[in-house]
């Protein structure tokens, strides 16, 4: 069963985005979106398009996603410097229920509090359970599109501040399959 995670790790690279800019993560509004463009993975067999953040290098460029498919694989990442890496796992048919990702979560070794929650997302801190002061921040989201499930996360491996978390998700939230998304495009 393939997994979806979401990389990334705070840089200069992000300080331009602040929670105000991306607070707003339940529609597809011009305000939210405006630092954001639109990526298409259509040519690495996935039929789905989302807004990515415009990070820019120190040369002040838009640094292009870089997208790491293999060929036969149900599982794609993309990542925009060091400050932004997504994976994407495609579950296929059928329903993925976000209280199993809490069952999940049952540890000895961390400590989870659930910031917001919903039936298809879970933001949460995440703490070694013997260390209170070292928290970070992940999420963990359910996607239909299409008629398949993906799932979309942070990677268990990194930390990450919350800032970060919100520009990840307000991207994962903006997942369609492309001809919707391309349909809400102003022409």
């Amino acid at each position: 069963m393939p997994v979806l995670m979401i990389f990334a790790c705070q840089s200069e690279a992000v300080r331009d985005f602040t929670e105000k800019e991306v607070d707003t993560v339940e529609s597809l509004d011009e305000e939210a979106y405006k630092n954001y463009r639109e990526f298409s993975f259509a040519e690495f067999g996935l039929p789905i398009a989302m807004m990515v953040p415009n990070i820019r290098g120190r040369d002040n460029q838009l640094i292009p996603p870089i997208v790491e498919y293999a060929e036969g694989e149900l599982t794609w990442q993309v990542q925009i410097s060091k400050a932004f890496h997504l994976v994407i796992d495609e579950w296929g048919i059928g329903e993925i229920e976000i209280d199993q990702i809490r069952k999940e979560h049952a540890s000895d070794v961390y400590k989870y509090n659930y910031v917001d929650s919903s039936a298809h997302h879970l933001i949460f801190t995440r703490s070694l359970t013997d260390i209170s002061e070292s928290e970070d921040y992940h999420f963990y989201m359910l996607k239909e599109v299409a008629g398949l499930c993906y799932s979309i996360k942070t990677s268990p491996e990194w930390n990450f501040d919350r800032h970060v978390v919100d520009m990840m998700y307000l991207s994962a939230n903006s997942a369609e399959l492309i001809e919707a998304r391309s349909a809400e495009l102003p022409q």
